[in-house]
Order: structure tokens, then sequence, then C-alpha cells
């Protein structure tokens, strides 16, 4: 039986793999452990480059739930956040990331020091 993290992580999975190779992400919000909103990336779509799965998340739950910061949910992404995503994510002040790297979920409580140890220059 999956726990609940990896419920969500599978569906960001799930709704990626949906999209085809073509910038495929999946995103799902969560708050005390119930589903608030589930998006793939929709760059393409939209025709915006900032369209990525966390970044439309975060805006559709910030507008369905009628909330400026995102203190006390939980971000759940089919892969590691790009370093926009990254920022978005501190910004909204989402209390814990899950993603998938190498096939394996890794967790983060974020914080400042967080998000400037995420990326390297060597990375890109």
């Amino acid at each position: 039986m999956l726990n609940s993290n990896e419920v969500y992580i599978k569906k960001s999975e799930t709704i990626a793999t949906g999209k085809g190779m073509c910038l495929s992400a999946g995103a799902v919000m969560v708050y005390k452990d119930k589903e608030i909103y589930a998006t793939a990336s929709q760059t393409l779509e939209e025709d915006d480059p900032t369209a990525h799965a966390a970044v439309i998340a975060i805006r559709k739950t910030r507008v369905l739930q009628h909330a400026f910061l995102l203190n006390d949910y939980e971000l759940y992404l089919s892969e590691k956040p790009c370093p926009m995503c990254l920022t978005a994510i501190e910004q909204a002040k989402i209390k814990k990331l899950h993603y998938v790297e190498k096939q394996k979920i890794k967790y983060m409580e974020l914080s400042r020091e967080d998000l400037m140890n995420s990326y390297s220059l060597w990375e890109f």
C-alpha cells in the first residue's frame, strides 16, 4: 500500500507522462493531506515559457484558496524544480517540496539557505 507521499508523487508523474516527451512535468499541490490542484506544464499550450507545472500550481492554488502565501502547503513534482520554479516555491513560502530525481523521491523543507545551495553554476 502506498503512503500519501507516494500517491501524490505517482499522480505528478502520471500527469507528466500523459503530456508526452516535450517539456513534460507534473505538479500536485496538497494542503493537510488533501489534494488542492494538479497540473502539467503548459508552456507550449499557453505559449508561455514560465508556464511550468510548479508555477501554475502555485498560481491556481492561490486563487482557489484565496491565499497569498502557501505556508502550510506541500508541493509534489515529477522532477527536480528548475531555478525559476524553486524561487517561486520559496517566494510562496511552501512548507514542503517533494520531487523525483533519478527514480528516488526527494524531500526538502525550504529556507533561503536551501534555495541558495540548491543549484550551483556547474549544473547548467
